[in-house]
């Protein structure tokens, strides 16, 4: 006779196998560490789906919109984080929970040798289980109302924000050769998915928290040693700007070479409880290059 654990067991098993879900979830990806050309400060950059991160270096897409509700998170896989009927997300263990309702009589097997009062059933589905079964807790488990505070809400939205690298636009072109002494300008391309404004909120009854992030700053590194920090994505040059300077963080170079073109994007994060109450703030850091030649300018005499 099976006992009750191993009836969950297959009743787990045969979820799984119903629903195409006996293969685990990718874990996530190992982080990164990602420092500025000079060394002057590092960060752990770690890529996640949907997480911070993610967001393409092309030019197009906001990186799924500039408001939204945040999900939850297990294994690197994204889930809604209440489901109705199936009752709330728990973070730790990929499982929903919700509470029984009625609660079962004394002496039922699901309080697992507790008396009612002492603790509540709830019931669990996990990896396709579509009944779930009873499972008794001490306390509610993680991601029920009341157990979580602001500042998680306020990491779980900020999770959910897509804060995408910056692709470099750059006159001359991308791997282009320009002149020693004539202008070069640089500019973000990918502007809605690589500065923002985004906001993603998240919440439980009772309390929601809502994140707004930004670029707040942009360094662009040269790679002759010189810098410049704009709190503008820039502006793409045109062919009738001719030989005029940029007007927000250009250059001029004073020798031939090869040089990398970096630029580092600074993350302002604010989040706020709604409806008032606790707030904070955070940041993040993205960075891309690209390279660039410049030639001696020739002097053509008749």
């Amino acid at each position: 006779m099976l006992t009750r654990w191993a009836r969950r067991a297959a009743l787990l098993m045969a979820g799984a196998l119903a629903a195409g879900l006996v293969a685990m979830p990718a874990a996530w990806a190992d982080g990164k560490q990602v420092c500025t050309p000079d060394g002057s400060y590092c960060w752990i950059e770690a890529e996640t789906p949907g997480g911070p991160g993610s967001g393409g270096d092309g030019d197009g897409g906001d990186g799924g919109g500039s408001s939204g509700t945040a999900p939850c998170y297990y294994d690197g896989q994204r889930f809604p984080c209440t489901q109705d009927g199936w009752g709330y997300f728990n973070e730790s263990d990929g499982c929903y929970y919700v509470l029984e309702s009625p609660q079962p009589p004394a002496g039922d097997e699901a309080w697992e040798g507790h008396e009612p009062g002492d603790g509540s059933v709830y019931r669990q589905r996990c990896f396709g289980d579509i009944m779930g079964f009873l499972v008794w807790r001490a306390t509610p488990p993680p991601g029920q109302p009341g157990t979580i505070t602001p500042e998680e809400l306020a990491a779980r939205a900020m999770r959910a924000i897509p804060m995408g690298k910056p692709a470099i636009g750059i006159a001359p072109r991308t791997n282009g050769a320009g002149l020693v002494g004539l202008p070069v300008w640089t500019w973000v391309t990918n502007r809605a998915a690589a500065w923002g404004p985004v906001e993603r909120t998240a919440s439980v009854p009772g309390l929601a928290v809502t994140a707004r992030a930004e670029v707040s700053s942009a360094k662009w590194w040269w790679g002759d040693g010189e810098t410049c920090t704009t709190g503008s994505p820039g502006v793409a040059y045109k062919r009738e700007f001719g030989l005029a300077d940029d007007p927000d963080c250009g250059h001029r170079y004073a020798k031939t070479g090869e040089y990398t073109v970096t630029v580092t994007t600074t993350w302002t994060i604010d989040w706020w409880v709604v409806g008032g109450g606790a707030e904070g703030s955070s940041t993040v850091f993205r960075q891309a290059s690209t390279d660039i030649t410049i030639d001696e300018l020739q002097v053509v005499r008749s």
